[in-house]
């Protein structure tokens, strides 16, 4: 297993304490990336109850009543970043897409340099178009949700008694649930796979594969990250 240090270079793994010959494809210490410093273990939660009941005897026969209730409830809730990991190595239909899993990389990346690229490429079979990387993004954030969700509900009624042995009770019930849930640094895959597929385009210039040719996408711009956390893996 190789990864990129944070200079970008490419080296051999330290493993640790390796899981691998019991079954594992997990690590401990070594070079493997931590959560430690991500996520909650409970979730932010305020909770708001409003009630109200109330009722007037006119007679026996005639008793309104009603009843009002608002509850809110906010919650927030963070967890790890984002990650890739797994899909094919190599050549074929999987090196023309971003839904493999682990991030895909192009051999004609204008970022990877050519002592990793005959690197990599002996690891792989002959004539591969294109790596694919694991990763745990720790240094693109959190992913979060904040979530507020609000119950209302009203009853309007009248009971009584008449004719001695004749009870009654009706009422309407109106209730509603509201909830508005906002999310926060999820990958727009196809945008974040445009920026990491970077190339040369025919005055030199490092641009987005999308725009090699004609400009496409003028926000697209090339991103490097992915040979400067030492977080990535190639297996």
């Amino acid at each position: 297993m190789f990864g990129f240090g944070s200079d970008g270079q490419l080296s051999e793994y330290n493993y640790g304490n390796d899981f691998r010959p019991v079954g594992s494809n997990n690590n401990q210490n070594g070079n493997g990336a931590t959560l430690n410093d991500t996520g909650t273990l409970n979730p932010a939660l305020k909770r708001y109850v409003a009630n109200l009941i109330g009722h007037y005897d006119v007679s026996d026969a005639f008793k309104p009543f009603f009843e009002a209730k608002f509850v809110r409830v906010e919650s927030f809730a963070q967890s790890s970043g984002t990650f890739n990991q797994g899909g094919s190595q190599g050549t074929g239909a999987a090196g023309e897409t971003y839904l493999g899993g682990g991030i895909l990389i192009a051999f004609d990346n204008a970022f990877l340099n050519p002592q990793a690229a005959t690197t990599i490429r002996s690891l792989l079979p002959a004539g591969s178009e294109y790596f694919r990387l694991n990763r745990n993004n720790v240094d693109l954030g959190t992913r979060d949700e904040a979530d507020r969700r609000d119950t209302y509900r009203i009853v309007v009624g009248a009971e009584g008694t008449f004719n001695d042995d004749w009870k009654y009770d009706f009422s309407v019930n109106y209730g509603e649930f509201r909830t508005k849930s906002k999310f926060y640094n999820n990958q727009f895959q196809s945008r974040f796979y445009n920026a990491i597929d970077a190339v040369r385009n025919g005055a030199g210039q490092i641009v987005c594969r999308i725009n090699q040719a004609a400009v496409t996408d003028a926000s697209c711009a090339p991103w490097i990250f992915w040979v400067r956390a030492a977080q990535a893996r190639l297996r």
